[in-house]
């Protein structure tokens, strides 16, 4: 390297003249395993040696990009004469936290480091690339951005295990603090986004400086626009924080016509640190939008995404994987492979995580099957399976309890065709709808109350061609329909005039019925007492007298008198199914709504709980052309049986299911007519499950919404046809 002879002279001469060495590192993990290199290369050859690692808070950034590591690397080999094998490792790991690019001289340091890694017999699985990059360097990391980040190196550097343990469990403490800060700031940094906004620029007193990159990130890659976030000292005079922007916008270009704004400030096409006075915020924020308007950058399509090769799932095998690590080590300008999958279909689709925000499904495709998980994908749940759909990422290996099947590490899907999301009822009104490019219709002036705190385009309805001419005029993706229109057929006009991807229907009654509630123990013991009272009432002519009378609203009085009390037990509210059942054409609509949902299940059985689960399972079974298997009280069923006690509405009780009824891998539809506590189909989904059967669906006539029933069977596909 470029003047290493005059390096490598002056620390011989310091060290022979009995002169103290410092050496000056960084707070990163770069910084903290180069210093590490440093202080042990010069130690070898007897010099006496210190170190000091900058705080990010007051001597702020040393160095530039490039990773400290591998120079300081190069001066041990000069120093010392020879290659240092031992310090490989530490190379390695401040490579690859740097995002120093992997390729050439790099590549081949951090292959050889990862193989001094293993010769340390590790326990867990084998130490990788991609083990460093998100386990170990963020937890390096995490020590500069709170504070002293010198532990690093005295954990690098101590032959100590009971040391090494101690400072281990110090800086897994610090991680764990670092991600409460994060994840606290992000919360409230979403909550002062404006969602009509190109750009997100994000200031408030009070937040930690050392992790507001990681917080931009986050927001960047979930709003897919290019976004600062700021935190503003205590005498309210200069902002300081990162910006991470997306690849339509080359940040440090754009922020650099105003460098003269900024009281420090560097970057990259990607991300950028800056400080500021506090009134230069909002002149930043005009800035960066006109730029956009000027140089005509679109960020409407979002961030790009570099695809190798299309597979199809029958061609992920464990050797197809196994052979992909040929390429590694994987990184900057190396990346992991990011292989398509066209036309499949999603199966078993399921929130995982403490907070439900990551997915976890099945891609398949010919008989074929791939597991998938998607990280931070939990609130875009509904819109999978909805048509046609294509899904992206890269392929690992998933290992437990000694089994390894491919896995898919999802990084973005597609579907294809118009998707319709269901948000009636309270709950479904709290799911999450895009903020851009979205279009909230009403049909009635009294609703817009129900949409004032939406920041989207909001129209009220007067004709098809004019909502239509909006919809094209704004670029509208998204529509909203708050209310219920006159006719039915206005809705569908609208949908198949716009060009609309994504429906999202409220609909909500003028007469918010459902807001009444199921009713009162004490408003029925009144209307039963009324009842009694009378021997006659036409509520057909004086519905409203009674509704008077008793204090009930007429909606709800309605609702009560059509529920059928204290069956099959005393406190159980029953609800009656037998006239859909009468209508014919009402029956035969409610079986093929079933019927249409399964056909792309591949259903292989039909299960029904007793006993109204054999009124709507049947007749399903008989339109796939699939059998029927019946789940009974104990003692009802003929030949050998497993059985499960659960608790019901109404004490406990037992099921039992043929132990022949299912096979192994079959896949299996539930139906019954109601979900209720879900305590029953819970029951029923055990007990096929325990027979190796799969369950791919449930489907109901009537969900009851206020019970809370698919709580209990969280993970598993449910259809129901109508809510109360």
């Amino acid at each position: 390297m470029y003047d290493m002879e005059k390096v490598v002279t002056r620390i011989q001469e310091a060290i022979a003249n009995g002169e103290k060495i410092l050496v000056y590192g960084d707070y990163d993990a770069d910084g903290i395993t180069s210093t590490t290199v440093m202080k042990e290369a010069i130690e070898l050859i007897g010099g006496e040696v210190d170190y000091f690692l900058p705080n990010r808070f007051i001597q702020g950034l040393s160095f530039g990009d490039l990773a400290g590591v591998g120079v300081a690397f190069k001066v041990a080999v000069a120093l010392l004469g020879e290659l240092p094998v031992e310090f490989l490792d530490l190379v390695a790991i401040g490579t690859i936290a740097d995002l120093v690019s992997l390729t050439d001289e790099n590549r081949v340091l951090v292959k050889m480091g990862l193989e001094m890694i293993q010769t340390a017999e590790l326990k867990k699985e084998s130490v990788s690339e991609e083990n460093i990059a998100f386990t170990i360097g963020p937890r390096l990391n995490a020590l500069g951005r709170l504070g002293d980040a010198s532990p690093g190196v005295e954990l690098m550097t101590t032959f100590d295990e009971e040391e090494a343990e101690r400072i281990a469990n110090y800086i897994n403490t610090q991680n764990d603090e670092r991600k409460e800060i994060v994840a606290t700031i992000t919360k409230e940094a979403f909550d002062l986004i404006k969602a009509s906004d190109p750009i997100h620029i994000i200031a408030k007193q009070g937040w930690h400086e050392g992790v507001l990159g990681i917080v931009a990130g986050r927001i960047m890659q979930d709003t897919g626009k290019p976004t600062i976030v700021l935190t503003i000292d205590e005498n309210n005079e200069f902002a300081k924080g990162s910006g991470r922007s997306v690849s339509a916008l080359n940040l440090f270009e754009a922020l650099s016509e105003i460098r003269e704004d900024f009281t420090h400030f560097g970057g990259h096409h990607m991300a950028a640190g800056m400080t500021l006075p506090v009134e230069n915020i909002e002149k930043i924020k005009v800035h960066l939008v006109d730029y956009l308007e000027k140089n005509q950058i679109d960020l409407s399509q979002g961030q790009e995404l570099q695809l190798d090769e299309s597979l199809s799932v029958s061609e992920v095998t464990l050797p197809f994987i196994q052979q992909l690590k040929i390429l590694a080590p994987f990184g900057t300008d190396n990346p992991v492979p990011n292989f398509l999958f066209e036309d499949v279909t999603i199966e078993q689709c399921r929130q995982i995580g403490a907070d439900k925000s990551h997915l976890k499904f099945q891609l398949a495709q010919s008989g074929a099957i791939l597991d998938a998980i998607a990280f931070q994908m939990g609130n875009q749940a509904d819109e999978m399976g909805q048509g046609t759909t294509s899904v992206c990422g890269q392929l690992s290996i998933n290992e437990w309890n000694g089994n390894k099947k491919p896995q898919l590490m999802v990084n973005d899907f597609s579907v294809e065709g118009v998707q319709l999301f269901d948000l009636r009822g309270k709950n479904a009104r709290q799911k999450e709808i895009p903020t851009s490019n979205t279009l909230y219709i009403y049909f009635h002036p009294d609703s817009l109350k129900l949409i004032e705190d939406q920041r989207d385009n909001k129209l009220l309805f007067k004709d098809v061609n004019e909502t239509v001419s909006m919809i094209e005029a704004a670029n509208v993706q998204q529509v909203v329909f708050v209310d219920c229109p006159e006719d039915v057929d206005v809705l569908r006009e609208i949908t198949q005039k716009g060009k609309i991807e994504r429906i999202f229907m409220m609909v909500i009654s003028q007469d918010e019925a459902y807001l009444n509630g199921a009713g009162t123990r004490e408003q029925f013991a009144q209307l039963y007492k009324f009842v009694r009272q009378q021997e006659q009432v036409d509520v057909r002519y004086k519905l409203n007298i009674v509704a008077q009378h008793l204090k009930i609203q007429e909606k709800l009085l309605i609702f009560m008198i059509q529920v059928i009390p204290d069956y099959p037990e005393k406190g159980i509210v029953f609800r009656d199914i037998s006239p859909l059942m009468a209508n014919g054409d009402a029956y035969r609509e409610a079986t093929k709504q079933i019927v249409d949902y399964a056909k792309e299940k591949r259903i292989d059985m039909v299960v029904g709980p007793e006993a109204r689960g054999f009124i709507v399972g049947c007749p399903v079974a008989y339109e796939l052309g699939v059998g029927f298997a019946p789940v009974r009280k104990k003692g009802k069923l003929p030949r050998e049986t497993i059985e499960v006690t659960y608790d019901l509405e109404y004490g406990t009780d037992t099921l039992t299911l043929h132990k022949d009824a299912i096979q192994p891998g079959q896949r299996v539809l539930i139906c019954d007519d109601l979900l209720a506590t879900g305590g029953t189909i819970k029951a029923t989904i055990e007990l096929i499950e325990s027979l190796g059967g799969i369950v791919v669906g449930c489907a109901f006539l009537i969900e009851l919404m206020d019970l809370h029933g698919r709580d209990k069977i969280k993970g598993y596909e449910i259809v129901t046809l109508m809510e109360y």
